[in-house]
C-alpha cells in the first residue's frame, strides 16, 4: 500500500496525451494538443509517443507556425509502458503479459498506462480526440460523465498519488477482461465509482472528488455522434451551448478515423476555430477535411457501417436529448476589443438565464456615419483573415446618436443639446447612447478596452462592480425594454444581478500599473483571471498613446486572446513591441506625460 497526505487541489499544471501508434497518421489529433495549449496558458502539454524522432519530424512544420508562447509548452516524450506501471498494482499485470489476452492490446495498455501516469505524476489526462474549447481551470480533482449513467476515462484530473487512482488501478487488475470492449475503460470507471462512492464504508477515496457533467467533455454524446458530421449551420444553438458550457468536445474519432469530412461539418468548424496553427500547417487533404467530404448524419451512418475499428458490443444506453440552453457565445476580437469565441463558462451565483431577447448572433461595432467607410477599410484585412463563421457575425453599423435616444427619457436631453454642456461631449453622448440602444434592442454592451477572457452569456441580466464602493457602465447585460434601463419604479432591480468586480475589473483602477508588469512575474494573477474573470478592463484612456512591451501581462494576454489581430497588424500599429513600457513604476511615469 501507500502512505500519502492527500492534497485534493494540488494538481500539477500539465496535460498529458497518449499516442501509441508508430507514426502520426491522423493530423487532426494535433488540434487537441494545440487547443489545449491555447486554452490553458499555464499548462505544459506532454505527448507520449512511440518514436520521438519520427513524431518530431512529423510536427516540425506545425511547430514553426504556432506562436512560441504555445510551442515552447509542448513537450514530446518517449512512451514507456513499464515505467508507469512499476510499483503500482498494475506491475504484475504488465510483467505477466496479461494485457496480451485481449482483442485490443494497445487500447487496454493505454487504459492501464494513463492510471499509472496520473498516479505517479498527477495532472490532466485527455484522449487525442478531445478538442479543448475552454480552459480547465476550476474543474479540480475530477472525473467526467459520458452520459447520465456512465463515466468515461478519456479525461482525468488528479493530484499526484491520489488514493482514488490507486484504488481504480486495483479494480482494473482484479476485474480485467480483454475481450469485452470498454470493460477496462469507461465501464471500469463507472463500475468502480458506483460501488465505491455510493458506499458509506468505501467512500473515503471519493471525498472531495468532483464529477464534471456530460456537457463538459461529451456535449455530443455517443448516440448523437452523427451530429458531428452535419452542416454546422443546422446546429447553431448546439455550438453556442458548447461554447458556453463545454471544456472540451470529444469527437469520437475511433468511429471514423480516416474518413474525409466536409469543411462545413460541425466538427470541421469547431476544429478550425480551436487550432488555427494546424490548419495553416496542413492541407485539407492532410487533415481529412475537404469541400467534397462527408456531410450529413445519414451519410455518416452509411460510412460507419463499413468501419470495423470498434465492435458494437457494449454500446452506451443514452438518455433523451437534453434541450440546448440558448446563450450568447459570439465574441470576437478587434485590435483592443480582444475577445474569444470558445471559452470556459464563468460560474456565477444566482444568475438567471438570459431571456431569448438577450441573445444576439452578431457583434456590432458602431462608428460615426461619416467615418463608416474609412472604418470598414481599416479593418478589412483583419476581417478577411477571420474564419467565416466569425467574420459573418460581425456587423459594422453607422453610429446614430439620435435614433438611440428618441422615444426614451434621453430624447429631450438630446434635442435640447444639453450634452454640449460638458468638457467631454463624446464620452457623455456615449454614456447616453449605450442606455438607449440597450433599452431598444437588449443584449450586452462592452467598452472597447475590455479584454474578454471568458464567455459573457453566464452573466445573465446584470451590471458589474468596479470596486467595493462603485459600479461601472463599461458593461451591461440586459433584456430588450429592460425596466432597469428605463428605471421603472419598483421593477428596475427585480431579478437584476450585480457581478463582483472580479468579473470585469479584476485589476482595479488604483492597481492599473500591474497590467504593465512582466508577465512571468504575474502568473498567479493571470491564472486567477482565467478562472474567475469574464473580462479585464485595462483602462486604455490612461495610456491610449503609450507603447507597451510585448513582455507585459497585458500584451501576452492579448496575443493569446486574438492571434489574428497580431498576424494582421504590425507591432508598431498595435503599439506593442520590445522597447515599450515594462513595469508598473515605468508606466506611472509615462502616464503623467500622456494626454488624457
Amino acid at each position: 500500500m501507500y502512505s500519502i497526505s492527500q492534497k485534493r487541489n494540488d494538481i500539477p499544471l500539465q496535460i498529458h496525451f497518449l499516442h501509441y501508434n508508430p507514426t502520426l497518421e491522423i493530423n487532426k489529433y494535433l488540434c487537441s494538443v494545440e487547443s489545449a495549449a491555447i486554452q490553458n496558458i499555464f499548462h505544459t502539454i506532454i505527448i507520449h509517443v512511440v518514436d520521438t524522432v519520427t513524431f518530431e519530424a512529423a510536427i516540425k512544420n506545425w511547430r514553426s507556425t504556432i506562436d512560441t508562447s504555445v510551442s515552447t509548452r509542448i513537450v514530446i516524450r518517449k512512451l514507456d509502458w513499464l515505467s508507469m506501471m512499476t510499483n503500482t498494482p498494475l506491475e504484475p499485470w504488465f510483467r505477466e503479459e496479461r494485457y496480451k489476452k485481449s482483442k485490443w492490446v494497445n487500447q487496454n495498455l493505454g487504459n492501464a498506462w494513463r492510471l499509472g501516469l496520473i498516479w505517479k505524476y498527477g495532472g490532466v489526462y485527455l484522449d487525442m480526440d478531445i478538442v479543448s474549447v475552454n480552459p480547465l481551470a476550476g474543474i479540480g480533482r475530477s472525473l467526467a460523465k459520458q452520459d447520465s449513467k456512465r463515466f468515461n476515462n478519456a479525461y482525468f484530473s488528479f493530484p499526484k498519488e491520489d488514493k482514488f487512482i490507486w484504488a481504480v488501478m486495483q479494480e482494473f487488475v482484479d476485474a480485467f477482461n480483454g475481450y469485452r470492449w470498454g470493460w477496462n475503460g469507461p465501464e471500469m470507471i463507472t463500475r468502480f465509482y458506483n460501488k465505491t462512492c455510493g458506499s458509506t464504508e468505501l467512500s473515503g477515496v471519493c471525498d472531495g472528488l468532483n464529477v464534471a457533467p456530460t456537457a463538459s467533455f461529451f456535449p455530443i454524446k455517443y448516440g448523437e455522434r452523427a451530429w458531428l458530421f452535419e452542416d454546422w449551420t443546422n446546429h447553431c444553438d448546439l455550438l453556442r451551448t458548447i461554447s458556453e458550457t463545454a471544456v472540451g468536445l470529444h469527437w469520437w474519432n475511433k468511429r471514423t478515423p480516416k474518413t474525409v469530412i466536409s469543411n462545413e461539418t460541425l466538427t470541421a468548424v469547431v476544429l478550425k476555430n480551436a487550432c488555427p496553427g494546424v490548419f495553416r500547417a496542413f492541407s485539407d487533404q492532410q487533415l481529412g477535411i475537404g469541400v467534397n467530404g462527408l456531410l450529413g448524419g445519414k451519410a455518416y451512418k452509411e460510412v460507419e457501417k463499413g468501419m470495423r475499428t470498434v465492435p458494437r458490443l457494449s454500446i452506451m444506453i443514452l438518455p433523451p436529448r437534453v434541450k440546448a440552453i440558448h446563450v450568447v457565445a459570439t465574441i470576437v476580437c478587434l485590435t483592443f476589443l480582444v475577445s474569444l469565441n470558445l471559452l470556459r463558462p464563468v460560474r456565477m451565483q444566482s444568475v438567471p438565464k438570459p431571456d431569448q431577447t438577450l441573445i444576439k448572433t452578431a457583434i456590432e461595432l458602431r462608428s460615426s456615419l461619416q467615418a463608416n467607410e474609412t472604418f470598414q477599410t481599416a479593418i478589412s484585412k483583419w476581417k478577411s483573415a477571420l474564419p467565416s463563421h466569425m467574420r459573418n457575425r460581425i456587423a459594422i453599423i453607422p453610429l446614430d446618436w439620435e435614433r438611440a435616444m428618441l422615444q426614451t427619457p434621453l430624447e429631450q436631453w438630446w434635442l435640447e443639446q444639453r450634452w454640449k454642456e460638458s468638457k467631454w461631449v463624446d464620452q457623455n453622448l456615449g454614456n447616453a447612447f449605450r442606455l438607449g440602444i440597450l433599452y431598444k434592442r437588449g443584449g450586452v454592451y462592452l467598452d472597447l478596452d475590455i479584454l474578454s477572457l471568458n464567455p459573457v452569456g453566464a452573466m445573465g441580466r446584470s451590471i458589474v462592480m468596479q470596486d467595493p464602493n462603485r459600479m461601472n457602465n463599461a458593461f451591461f447585460s440586459v433584456e430588450r425594454r429592460d425596466a432597469f434601463m428605463w428605471a421603472s419604479p419598483h421593477l428596475a432591480c427585480e431579478g437584476l444581478s450585480v457581478a463582483p468586480m472580479s468579473r470585469m475589473f479584476p485589476i482595479q483602477y488604483e492597481n492599473r500599473g500591474s497590467l504593465f508588469d512582466r508577465f512571468t512575474d504575474q502568473c498567479n494573477v493571470a491564472a486567477q483571471f482565467a478562472d474567475e474573470a469574464v473580462g479585464v478592463h485595462y483602462w486604455n484612456k490612461r495610456t491610449q498613446y503609450t507603447g507597451l512591451s510585448n513582455k507585459t501581462m497585458l500584451a501576452v494576454m492579448m496575443k493569446l486572446a486574438c492571434p489574428v489581430v497580431f498576424e494582421v497588424f504590425s507591432q508598431s500599429e498595435l503599439k506593442i513591441h520590445e522597447n515599450g513600457v515594462l513595469g508598473g513604476d515605468e508606466y506611472y511615469k509615462v502616464e503623467k506625460q500622456d494626454v488624457f
